[in-house]
């Protein structure tokens, strides 16, 4: 319900304010092992939709589950999370991620320098 919520704020692009958003991220985190691939991919769309930033011990949590789930997404719920990544992405570039959800992939990192060297 929760990520039923957050999409219908996206929909309507208002913005509910940081408490209240905080509010609704951390009752989610009791509740993300119930939480449906469709569910984690609204409610990430939802965060890029309304350009929202929330801290990052909330946020970690819920990527790290998608993460686990991405297997099961449909076409549609992946669409979702690869575009919120994107737009979530550099909202966060300049923090020192140590979760797999958010950092950067060393072996394309280092492929594409080593393609980079090349040319």
């Amino acid at each position: 319900h929760i990520s039923n919520a957050l999409w219908a704020l996206g929909k309507l692009g208002f913005y509910p304010g940081d408490d209240w958003l905080e509010g609704a991220l951390q009752a989610s985190l009791l509740k993300l092992p119930a939480f449906t691939p469709q569910g984690l991919a609204l409610m990430l769309w939802a965060l890029a939709v309304l350009q929202a930033r929330p801290p990052l011990p909330l946020l970690v949590p819920i990527l790290q589950v998608a993460q686990e789930r991405a297997p099961s997404f449909c076409p549609q719920d992946a669409a979702n999370v690869l575009w919120a990544l994107a737009k979530l992405q550099p909202a966060y570039a300049a923090y020192p991620f140590e979760s797999p959800a958010l950092s950067p992939n060393d072996d394309v990192s280092q492929q594409q320098q080593q393609q980079q060297q090349q040319q």
